[in-house]
């Protein structure tokens, strides 16, 4: 692909499994509709609609996704050695602008490769430039991940049991060792507390659960372990920038 400019899809589909695989191009993935997944060696993403990933060139990762209506639009660019900036070199998944938007949708007339027009490779050019101004508010929405046994074994209950209430102190009883291991060990293992990996697990099930035909925001709320709403939409306004009812009613217009 090195000999193309860039290279543009657009697609709508469903059940999406790319497994592993790393592309000689950054890639600017933009979730037009559904929920998507990403994963890298470093830990899972989630990538909900209206928004981007940016994932740097030659990253190993792999793209899920089993929303019914899933439309993502990609655009793969080379990055040049003179474009220094920290953006093009890290995983990013960040709120789309109304004007980054407009230009990634303007790119769908094109054909796949970009190899010659002046007009399009400019556009291009300038689109790749100004991504670092563009790009909107870098979400919270990574869950990383560990092989040590005792912080992979928490993972695995936390996820598995995000309805319950669940509090360091019982996970330590679960492991056997004490609450300031526990702490240790997650800060150690995954940089982030305890309550941190809890707090963006719930919100992450719970943007899964509002993607889904006739979500509400109070019954999400409970099923992802929250007692109250106004708890739980402080939380979801923290990781995600936006309120869950608004996010809804965004979701809801986009379809």
């Amino acid at each position: 692909m090195d000999h193309k400019a860039a290279i543009l899809l657009h697609k709508r589909s469903r059940d999406l499994d790319t497994g592993w695989h790393t592309h000689s191009k950054a890639q600017l993935l933009y979730a037009e509709d559904g929920l998507t997944r990403l994963y890298t060696a470093q830990g899972s993403f989630l990538l909900p609609s209206g928004h981007c990933a940016w994932i740097p060139s030659r990253m190993v990762h792999a793209v899920t996704s089993s929303s019914p209506q899933l439309f993502l639009r990609t655009l793969y660019f080379t990055i040049e050695p003179h474009l220094t900036h920290s953006f093009y070199t890290q995983l990013n998944v960040f709120q789309v602008s109304t004007l980054l938007r407009e230009m990634i949708v303007y790119t769908e007339r094109w054909a796949q490769s970009i190899q010659s027009s002046e007009e399009e490779t400019s556009f291009l050019h300038t689109l790749k430039l100004i991504l670092p101004d563009l790009q909107g508010t870098a979400l919270g929405l990574r869950l990383p991940t560990s092989e040590h046994p005792k912080v992979k074994a928490c993972i695995n209950y936390i996820l598995d049991n995000l309805s319950e209430k669940i509090t360091v102190e019982d996970m330590a009883k679960r492991m056997y060792v004490s609450t300031r291991t526990i702490s240790r060990l997650f800060q150690q293992e995954l940089d982030m507390s305890f309550s941190s990996f809890l707090k963006i697990a719930r919100i992450i099930k719970a943007l899964e659960w509002l993607n889904e035909p006739g979500a509400n925001v109070s019954e999400t709320a409970y099923k992802v372990g929250y007692d109250s709403v106004p708890s739980f939409s402080n939380s979801f306004f923290e990781i995600v920038g936006s309120r869950p009812q608004s996010f809804l009613q965004n979701n809801f217009k986009q379809r």
